[in-house]
């Protein structure tokens, strides 16, 4: 385990990072080099892959704790593959939480996983092209639907439902899709930096809503091939001995 250890170091330097392993979980437990020892990632290697359990970010991104954990697997030669579950959830306010995963879907088809490579091993290709279906309906036909796959009937609540919309567009609905209107949504967050409004509880209990009509698919477990450059060196070497051969040959 000690050689385990030096070797995250290497992508987990001590100046950022802590590093700690715990032997009855048979888990290694990434934490931020600070006051706070804020949790970065923590994972486990079974076999021929590395199963990552909590990604978050910490005094580093997200994104750059996944950059690291991937360099370090693409060292480890028995390491074939990493396995995750999506459970990403976006804070936007202490008591406003959503599920980064499906909002990502509904802007474009792709969770922030799907992105950097990592994808359902069974049904990713048919989940796309359901989920494509439904982003591009229109966006009260869809809601709709939504509602009822909740079995939500009560019309005033529904209209209540349909009116929260408004609190993001004053585009025509009926001419709206799904894509468009969660698109719309995405490009205001991007402008804001208070988030704890009532508009953001609405955004998040629509999203609860749409995870719960299951009218989008998406399977949680993920997985990403490592693939390593063999060879490269050589090649690029004979590369440039065949170049310098053709050269005295021309002269």
């Amino acid at each position: 385990m000690e050689e385990i250890k030096e070797k995250i170091k290497e992508y987990f330097p001590e100046s950022e990072f802590k590093i700690n392993y715990d032997s009855e979980e048979d888990e290694y437990e990434i934490l931020s080099n600070s006051e706070t020892n804020d949790l970065c990632l923590l994972f486990k290697i079974d076999g021929d892959h590395i199963i990552i359990e909590q990604l978050n970010k910490c005094k580093t991104s997200g994104k750059q704790n996944l950059i690291n954990i991937e360099n370090f697997a693409t060292s480890i030669p028995n390491i074939n593959y990493i396995s995750l579950m999506d459970k990403s959830m976006l804070r936007l306010c202490e008591n406003i939480a959503i599920k980064l995963n499906i909002f990502l879907i509904l802007c474009n088809n792709e969770s922030w996983y799907n992105t950097k490579g990592y994808y359902s091993k069974t049904n990713h290709t048919d989940s796309q092209i359901n989920n494509s279906i439904q982003i591009n309906r229109n966006i009260i036909n869809f809601l709709n639907e939504c509602f009822e796959k909740n079995n939500i009937k009560d019309e005033t609540k529904i209209k209540q439902l349909l009116d929260g919309i408004q609190l993001f567009t004053s585009d025509d609905v009926n001419k709206l899709s799904v894509k468009g209107f969660f698109n719309i949504v995405k490009e205001i967050m991007k402008t804001e930096s208070n988030f704890c409004q009532d508009k953001y509880i609405w955004f998040r209990n629509i999203l609860i809503t749409i995870y719960f009509s299951k009218l989008l698919q998406y399977d949680m477990i993920l997985t990403k091939d490592i693939v390593r450059k063999v060879g490269s060196k050589k090649r690029k070497s004979r590369s440039k001995k065949r170049k310098s051969m053709s050269k005295i040959q021309v002269k």
